[in-house]
């Protein structure tokens, strides 16, 4: 496994440490593709299979500090999450080179330099099969078309609008549009909670699409509990604003478990604020808080708040701490690093190694040459490939001739002080009111 650590001359070389041998292909194993097995090629005549990867991360290694030019808070977290990749780069790097494949991982800044250049060009990303970031949006309007000129995958490891993926189907986002959950949350409150006061409390702000998709969701007769006769909507609306959650108050009641439904984002983070006001001043009520994805990454948001209601939220990229599959994945994290994967580890971890199967199977699947060849029906095994730890991929096209999202989301409650995927606790009984 060789790694290129390209213009990092003022980033500490403490996290570049890494071994440069390179090994043949000697088994394929696979475990979240939905094959166990392919016909392949004559398996002698597949020697080795090389992985080539370029990371453009924002490291601002090129920034001069001085006492007159301290980084902006905005910077330093920028370089700690360009860290947590690169660390969940290597992580994976390390899985593939262990189960015998060559892997070239080559890290480039993406930053320019105090005249706007960029330190590198198309001709670094040359005979890259995959490209991983920028992670900033200036930086990743302009690598777009080189990327896509050199016909290399663009993984995309954070939030990103949705029209940079028009017209350009070589982009993967693991981070899909919020819209994709709207689907699992309808499904749980219809199944579990449609005897409950629910109240829907709308924003109107930027989330207003999604909120008129949810209200064509929650419909009655949509999902089959049109038991009233009536296609009518099943909740209450309670309408906010940036800086009020209107009459909510007065819909919590205490003769009924109420849940509350919200998908106001980081923007309308008032709407969140004054949510747990509300809540926190009425204790008498049961209440129950289906939410944005957003909630989790709040910190004003407390503990009590979040057990109390029981908040539910959709989630990607949750470990599964009872798989060992997982925990021995995680145990070379962490003789690695000495420390469990964060966020952004575990995202290009799981990414790096989807699109490394993807990769993968698309190199058996082909002709190796263009000479004529003997094929033979060989079952090749595809059983224990190193597999993600957190993240599931599903890929859907969200435009016709663009690019991909993965539309996988896992509903997550907050339960004995910790994130749960949701299906794992117990159902709530039945509500009972006590004279």
């Amino acid at each position: 496994m060789g790694f290129l650590i390209s213009s990092l001359q003022s980033f500490s070389q403490s996290f570049f440490t890494f071994n440069t041998d390179t090994l043949q292909v000697d088994t394929l194993q696979v475990d979240t593709l939905q094959v166990d097995t392919l016909l392949v090629e004559d398996p002698d005549t597949i020697v080795e299979f090389e992985f080539n990867v370029v990371a453009i991360l924002p490291f601002y290694s090129l920034f001069i500090e001085t006492e007159s030019n301290s980084p902006t808070k905005r910077m330093l977290k920028m370089r700690e999450i360009a860290v947590e990749s690169l660390n969940g780069i290597r992580w994976a790097a390390e899985r593939i080179r262990s189960a015998g494949y060559n892997v070239t991982v080559t890290i480039l800044e993406e930053v320019p330099d105090s005249d706007g250049i960029f330190n590198w060009s198309e001709e670094d990303l040359i005979g890259a099969d995959v490209v991983m970031g920028p992670m900033q949006q200036q930086t990743l309007s302009k690598s777009i078309k080189p990327i896509r000129r050199v016909g290399a995958e663009h993984i995309l490891i954070t939030r990103v609008n949705d029209n940079l993926l028009r017209g350009n189907e070589h982009i993967r986002s693991i981070i899909p549009s919020p819209s994709y959950f709207l689907d699992l949350i309808a499904e749980r409150i219809l199944s579990k909670h449609y005897m409950d006061n629910i109240i829907f409390l709308t924003s109107g702000g930027v989330e207003e699409n999604m909120e008129n998709q949810f209200h064509e969701l929650f419909k009655l007769d949509s999902l089959g509990y049109n038991s009233f006769g009536s296609d009518s909507l099943a909740f209450n609306i309670v309408n906010g604003s940036k800086t009020s959650v209107g009459d909510l108050a007065d819909k919590l009641y205490s003769y009924k478990r109420s849940v509350i439904v919200t998908l106001a984002s980081k923007s309308s983070r008032s709407i969140l604020s004054n949510l747990q006001m509300v809540v926190q001043s009425n204790d008498s009520a049961e209440v129950f808080v289906f939410a944005h994805s957003d909630l989790k990454e709040l910190g004003f948001i407390d503990i009590q708040f979040l057990s109390r209601t029981r908040a539910t939220i959709p989630e990607q990229g949750l470990v599964n701490w009872s798989d060992s599959t997982t925990l021995a994945a995680i145990g070379v994290y962490r003789k690695l690093y000495n420390s469990d994967p964060p966020k952004f580890a575990l995202r290009s971890h799981d990414a790096l190694l989807d699109a490394f199967q993807r990769n993968l199977v698309n190199y058996l699947t082909s002709p190796q040459s263009s000479n004529d060849t003997l094929f033979i029906e060989t079952a090749w095994d595809l059983s224990s490939l190193p597999g993600v730890v957190a993240t599931e991929f599903n890929w859907v096209q969200k435009y016709e001739f663009g690019g991909f999202v993965n539309s996988d989301w896992t509903l997550a409650t907050f339960h004995q002080n910790s994130w749960c995927t949701t299906d794992t606790i117990s159902d709530l009984p039945p509500f009972i009111l006590l004279d």
